[in-house]
């Protein structure tokens, strides 16, 4: 989520998280939110980190990426894996967890990629 400050007006972007296992799924809430919101929040599981899966073919998000700007939280052990499918198919900003292996790695290798990093940090 991006807060920006305009004068006397403070602009907050939300962003809708999408968990989903089915690709069908995130159509059909991506769909939800069209032209209510720029950015689609996209959970990444890989049974690594987190004993979960989600959705995982990568191309199929390239017509998503034609309509929003796409985040993914990588909830998976060894985020770096992860660079290359998901710019490749546009996604614009990864962010992975402080948990998460060669955490310092994922922030060097991914700048090569051009987009936003960042870590999420789990609370108490």
């Amino acid at each position: 989520m991006g807060v920006e400050e305009t004068g006397d007006v403070v602009v907050v972007d939300i962003l809708p998280g999408i968990l989903e296992k089915d690709f069908a799924e995130i159509q059909k809430k991506a769909a939800q939110v069209k032209g209510l919101v720029d950015w689609l929040h996209v959970d990444v599981l890989d049974n690594t980190l987190i004993k979960n899966i989600t959705y995982n073919e990568w191309d199929t998000f390239k017509p998503v990426a034609a309509e929003f700007h796409l985040e993914a939280h990588l909830m998976v052990l060894h985020p770096q894996k992860y660079l290359a499918p998901l710019t490749a198919c546009g996604f614009k900003r990864l962010v992975a967890h402080v948990e998460a292996d060669h955490i310092r790695e994922f922030l060097i290798e991914g700048r090569k990629f051009g987009i936003e990093l960042g870590v999420a940090i789990d609370g108490p």
